[in-house]
């Protein structure tokens, strides 16, 4: 009954984050308005544990986010990022710009590769699928920005995107990307489509925002999402209708 479901309902977790190490090198360099230009190299690593102990309890807690999974875990993620900063001048004075970033993510399921059931018909795979992304801002409001993941088993790149971002500043924006998927060493049949992705917004008074997001499915042709949205932001909360 009800009364079981509000009876216990915990659970604990653990979680470790480490930034760095970071090196950096700048360079003196000068190409028209932009003055000096500095790489970076930065590692980010995650450790998330929670163990099967409370699994029970688990299962009364209703999930209202289904990005967070209230189940067991013991796994590592590691990013790899570069970074091309330099400084512009401007109107203002000079001011930093990041003209290139090239990260590299993935993630390890330390429980997976422990699994000792089912090896026969289902092999290890604890390593996740590597991530890719190339975002380039050589022009202050315009943005190039390349994804693509790659899936270490199948070894193929399953998905890859081609996306252009235009700023406005806090007045609004325009997105548009173009992205495939495809699974052509994956058994026991290959699949294969193509998103076109479309969203833009603008500001309008002081504190309201409208945005318009769609989704077509270029392999048949089908609208897949639309929405409209109309944005109020305050000091502390957003409402959106």
């Amino acid at each position: 009954g009800l009364g079981d479901v509000y009876k216990r309902q915990e659970m604990w977790f653990s979680e470790f984050h480490l930034k760095g190490p970071k090196f950096s090198k700048v360079y003196n360099n000068r190409i028209g308005k932009m003055t000096k230009f500095k790489h970076t190299v930065e590692l980010e690593s995650n450790y998330k544990y929670t163990p099967s102990m409370d699994s029970r309890d688990r299962q009364l807690i209703l999930e209202l986010d289904s990005i967070d999974s209230l189940g067991d875990k013991n796994i590592v993620d590691y990013t790899f990022t570069n970074r091309i900063l330099t400084k512009y001048k401007s109107k203002q004075g000079l001011e930093t710009r990041e003209l290139l970033k090239l990260s590299i993510s993935q993630q390890y399921n330390i429980d997976e590769k422990r699994r000792d059931q089912k090896l026969a018909t289902d092999s290890r795979r604890p390593a996740g699928d590597i991530d890719m992304e190339a975002k380039s801002s050589i022009v202050k409001k315009l943005s190039l920005i390349q994804k693509a993941t790659y899936a270490p088993y199948e070894k193929e790149i399953n998905k890859y995107s081609t996306a252009v971002r235009y700023s406005i500043g806090r007045n609004g924006y325009l997105y548009l990307d173009r992205t495939w998927k495809r699974h052509r060493n994956f058994k026991p049949v290959s699949t294969g489509e193509s998103h076109f992705n479309l969203s833009g917004g603008f500001a309008f008074f002081k504190n309201w925002f409208f945005e318009l997001i769609t989704r077509v499915n270029r392999s048949d042709k089908k609208v897949l999402e639309k929405k409209f949205i109309l944005r109020r932001k305050s000091c502390c909360w957003d409402t959106i209708i």
